[in-house]
């Protein structure tokens, strides 16, 4: 009997150590099995924004939250973005990004320019970049490369 159950553990033990898989060592399961906690990744980027300690920091700028969502990172998931507008003196807008998947936070601060967001839908991301003491104002979007956001301009 005692035998019976020490073959038993030992059988459990080891479909227990090699039947154990995850996605990063099993080629064959894809990232699309991935299933994204939106309303955690919220809570992940304001401690992401919260943890910048940006100077005289006002206020994160989006619309509705459904909108503020966008595949840029090219994963196949919807990266959640914000405006954050902050700074004294010279306020500004910068476009700030945070990845669910690899829950990493990125900033893109351009201190003479702000950022805003002209169109975002399932068929394009239209980012104004402007500095509104000249009026100048560039049209593009923001991808990440690299594991920075950067403006490209149309």
């Amino acid at each position: 009997m005692k035998k019976t159950l020490f073959i038993l553990f030992i059988a459990v033990l080891f479909s227990g150590v090699f039947g154990c898989s995850d996605n990063f060592n099993n080629p064959e399961e894809t990232s699309s099995d991935l299933q994204v906690d939106y309303d955690a990744a919220e809570i992940e980027f304001t401690e992401y924004i919260n943890n910048l300690k940006l100077p005289s920091y006002y206020v994160s700028i989006t619309t509705e939250p459904a909108s503020n969502k966008y595949d840029i990172t090219g994963d196949g998931y919807e990266d959640l973005f914000r405006l954050l507008y902050y700074g004294s003196g010279m306020p500004r807008v910068s476009f700030s990004m945070y990845d669910p998947v690899n829950h990493n936070g990125y900033i893109l601060d351009s201190y003479n320019f702000s950022y805003r967001v002209e169109n975002c839908d399932e068929n394009e991301f239209v980012i104004v970049k402007y500095n509104a003491a000249i009026g100048e104002k560039i049209v593009g979007t923001i991808i990440l490369e690299n594991d920075e956001l950067i403006f490209i301009e149309n």
